[in-house]
């Protein structure tokens, strides 16, 4: 049965191996933890900061599929379990610290467990993907936008207002007026 994400206990036994063990690395402001076309090589968690899972559309602008704050992971890791290169970037929004894992130790890791067990994790990954695709489709930038506030109320101070239109999907002056609307 699919579970939930964060109730997964893999996800959970991840983290908190990840906490202890992990290495802590430094991303500047516009600077990537993964790029798209490269081969996945690791796993982290947000520790100080935020990152935009982003690509760029036909027409050259960055479109924000996600962003992660402290305490989230950020990976491409279901391209490297599948065998394949990343196919977005996760790219810093402001100064970050990530707590990192390369995929072999991740790998290692779930060596010992069943491979049901495995093909658990992978699933809620997936799903959790799936749920924020479904979002950006089919909420609307208001509604995403109420979402993000309630889970980062002060995600202003943290994301420019750039990153928090393009994760919209809304033009500057679009977000600016929808914005006047809710006061």
């Amino acid at each position: 049965m699919l579970r939930n994400y964060a109730d997964n206990p893999l996800i959970s036994a991840l983290k908190e191996w990840l906490l202890e063990n992990g290495r802590d690395v430094s991303v500047a402001k516009n600077g990537f933890f993964s790029q798209a076309g490269e081969s996945p090589d690791k796993v982290g968690i947000v520790i100080h900061g935020s990152f935009a899972m982003c690509s760029d559309n036909e027409k050259g602008h960055r479109a924000i599929f996600s962003i992660a704050f402290a305490g989230e992971f950020i990976s491409n890791y279901l391209a490297h379990a599948v065998g394949q290169p990343c196919v977005y970037d996760i790219q810093a929004l402001e100064n970050s610290v990530v707590r990192v894992a390369d995929v072999s130790d991740i790998d290692r890791i779930f060596l010992g467990h069943k491979p049901e067990e495995k093909c658990d994790f992978m699933s809620a990954m997936a799903y959790g993907m799936m749920r924020r695709i479904i979002s950006l489709k089919c909420d609307t930038p208001l509604k995403r936008y109420q979402s993000l506030l309630e889970r980062i109320p002060d995600v202003h101070q943290k994301v420019s207002m750039t990153a928090l239109s393009a994760y919209l999907g809304l033009s500057r002056e679009a977000f600016q007026r929808m914005k006047r609307t809710l006061r």
